[in-house]
């Protein structure tokens, strides 16, 4: 028998009510414990910032594929050519950036399906969503090692991308976090 984790149990499919993310200090006064992450608000932040990231990755994609956009708008800033054409810029002839922007999209589809993914799918979407933006976190911190240290130039497009995907993969872990704790309460 699958964990029960796998199985989804434990795990709210709906997100807490606005009252399971308030409490009270010293004399009753109500102090809200998450703040403005709460509910439908982190859910539309969590949409924005994978639009965000599909945006970034989508222009690293274009600017690969097409030869006539011309060198990377980098601002001045560093190395974003030496990035995008060092051997560590492909995956089987696959750019990088094209993985993001399909991870991206999958987070947006996610973010905007959620209810029918709950319905459907034994895993919950916030698991799901947690899932994938950890595994962009792991890998973003690997291709940030190789800006410094292998490749010695720093693409400011992958590490706004490495920001947006950390972000990501918190406020997912903390949505996820208030179903887990909602579920259980």
């Amino acid at each position: 028998m699958a964990p029960a984790v796998e199985r989804g149990e434990g795990i709210s499919r709906k997100g807490p009510p606005a009252a399971a993310l308030s409490s009270t200090v010293g004399g009753g006064t109500p102090v809200t414990v998450v703040g403005w992450l709460g509910g439908s608000l982190l859910r539309r932040v969590i949409l924005i910032l994978a639009l965000a990231g599909f945006l970034v990755a989508g222009y690293l994609t274009w600017v690969h594929y097409d030869s006539s956009s011309g060198p990377l708008l980098c601002s001045g800033v560093g190395g974003c050519e030496t990035v995008n054409n060092s051997p560590y810029a492909m995956i089987n002839g696959i750019p990088v950036a094209l993985f993001g922007a399909a991870m991206y999209l999958l987070l947006i589809l996610l973010s905007l399906g959620r209810d029918t993914v709950d319905e459907i799918s034994p895993i919950p979407a916030s698991l799901l969503t947690f899932s994938i933006a950890l595994m962009g976190v792991l890998y973003s911190v690997y291709l940030t090692y190789l800006e410094v240290y292998v490749i010695h130039a720093i693409c400011p497009y992958c590490i706004s991308s490495a920001l947006i995907i950390t972000a990501l993969c918190v406020l997912s872990g903390v949505e996820l976090w208030q179903n887990m704790k909602f579920a259980n309460s």
